[in-house]
């Protein structure tokens, strides 16, 4: 038996049933390794990925706090989000600025300078095109 060494030590097959059984075991594995990857999410592994997810992702909380410099932190929470970060849009006042959620659904904007009263909107968008818009006031 010829034997050569790398870091785990492999015994080298001597025949070709031998060979073909190893090819077997990891074949195996590998099609294990397939299975156990995808089985916390199957109906998503195996869906058409040009169809969309059912439902617009939802914005469920859309906040302005002031802060002490003169600022405003806008945070909020979205659901329904594709598990990755959603990209979130802003509209009104803040026209043409964005962000992005967190993995688990939350985002936290700094605003500098903008005066109390206007309104921002917040238009959460997945990679489906799918959207939510929610909107607050600016209000000291």
């Amino acid at each position: 038996m010829h034997q050569f060494t790398n870091k785990f030590n492999v015994t080298r097959a001597n025949n070709k049933s031998q060979l073909a059984a190893w090819r077997l075991l990891g074949g195996l594995l590998t099609i294990l390794a397939v299975c156990l990857t995808l089985s916390g999410n199957s109906q998503q592994a195996f869906a058409d990925p040009h169809t969309p997810p059912q439902g617009a992702p939802e914005i469920v909380s859309f906040t302005a706090i002031p802060d002490f410099a003169g600022g405003w932190i806008l945070s909020g929470e979205v659901a329904q989000h594709t598990g990755t970060s959603t990209a979130i849009n802003f509209g009104g006042y803040l026209s043409g600025e964005s962000t992005t959620t967190d993995d688990a659904g939350f985002f936290t904007y700094f605003v500098f300078g903008a005066p109390s009263g206007v309104t921002v909107t917040a238009t959460a968008t997945t990679i489906y095109g799918t959207s939510n818009t929610e909107s607050v006031k600016l209000q000291l």
